[in-house]
């Protein structure tokens, strides 16, 4: 018997493992998979608490404390190479001022830079492209494919952690003091505990319990580069659109002034993200499409090539980087609540976790040290987090 059984392996149920097993906690982790595949694995890496509202900056912060400690460990690698956010226009600029100004009351650190400095930073940055800029060093960058599968090692080589990949739960059934699940192979599991952290996947497990109303699909695209020539970009880059679109810059006053961009990438939810990997290339990214959860087979798998060529004709507006090749595209899916996280305990000794959106790898960590405190403290997930 297990204290808690966790289904899916991602960022969400594999940190809901690290910290039930630094709790002392008997922990069953189950991956469908050979490894985990979602969002995880197919996101840019950014860990960026620079781009979190004010709600979700304290999961944030804790998050890249808990980031530091693996790091520390010799569990996982992480660059510490900041962020750096680029304005395109004056507007744009402004905001990137509130925020410095922002940050300052609250005690985080970021730089509010001059078109000169970005471009001493950067210098590959396009010089037409940036009015100046926000650099917040605290953010990290990890490969997050290869962050993913040595913390799993990590977990899997614990005395109190059983780790099985391959393993498709079909059934979760309440008992009166445990939970009972069973695999697509038949293979049956007992734990004081369940928590489901199936990402996407919403339909595939348990999904009578929840309200599919509140949720949506998202599907994204990115594309990774290789440049002809070495260059050396530093840390996360992020463009105006991203300006636009993360909650931490809606909390800025002139936030209301920004005028809408009415133009093809807009209508696609292109924001332009660019990281550079640890062999040298380029990921840029990424577009947005939405669907309702009983119409996920909307989301296909096609790789939209007018989605790729807006990408790119932003990336060029952006970098002065003429030569490459495309090495790869590719397509990630994630699911989004409309609080901003589904958390809740769906039948006696049942949680489920999930719903996080974009931000899994940014808040993941200190939402599921939280989830499962409220779990083996309290019996049950609280409605809302944070």
């Amino acid at each position: 018997m297990f204290d808690i059984a966790i289904v899916g392996a991602g960022i969400l149920g594999a940190m809901a493992a690290h910290h039930a097993n630094q709790m002392g906690c008997n922990v069953l982790l189950l991956e469908a998979g050979h490894q985990p595949k979602g969002a995880t694995g197919r996101n840019f890496g950014q860990v960026i608490a620079s781009a979190m509202n004010q709600r979700w900056q304290g999961y944030a912060r804790q998050s890249l404390g808990i980031y530091h400690h693996l790091v520390k460990s010799g569990v996982i690698t992480a660059a510490p190479n900041g962020s750096l956010y680029l304005a395109s226009d004056k507007t744009e600029l402004k905001l990137l001022n509130e925020r410095h100004r922002l940050n300052q009351q609250q005690g985080i650190a970021s730089q509010y830079w001059s078109p000169t400095q970005c471009l001493e930073h950067v210098p590959t940055l396009n010089p037409s492209y940036s009015q100046g800029g926000l650099f917040c060093p605290d953010d990290l960058s990890v490969d997050s494919s290869e962050m993913i599968q040595c913390l799993i090692a990590h977990l899997a080589n614990q005395q109190t952690i059983n780790y099985r990949n391959s393993c498709s739960i079909a059934h979760v059934l309440p008992k009166k003091s445990h939970t009972q699940l069973t695999s697509a192979s038949g293979e049956t599991f007992y734990a004081r505990h369940a928590l489901i952290c199936q990402g996407h996947l919403l339909h595939q497990l348990y999904s009578a319990q929840l309200p599919l109303d509140g949720f949506k699909l998202c599907k994204l695209q990115m594309l990774e580069l290789t440049p002809s020539n070495a260059i050396n970009l530093c840390g996360n880059l992020l463009t105006g659109r991203s300006i636009r679109r993360y909650g931490n810059f809606s909390d800025c006053p002139s936030f209301s002034e920004l005028l809408p961009m009415n133009d093809e990438a807009e209508k696609l939810g292109i924001h332009l993200l660019i990281k550079q990997t640890k062999t040298g290339n380029i990921i840029i990214g990424d577009s947005h499409e939405y669907s309702d959860p009983s119409h996920s087979a909307s989301l296909d798998f096609a790789i939209h090539q007018r989605t790729n060529e807006i990408i790119l004709n932003l990336f060029a507006g952006t970098m002065a980087i003429e030569k490459y090749r495309i090495h790869k595209y590719w397509n990630g899916y994630y699911a989004e609540h409309r609080d901003g996280v589904f958390a809740k305990t769906l039948a006696p000794l049942i949680h489920c976790v999930t719903g996080v959106g974009g931000k899994g790898m940014t808040i993941g960590p200190a939402l599921m040290q939280h989830a499962i405190n409220d779990i083996f403290n309290d019996g049950k997930l609280k409605a809302v987090y944070p």
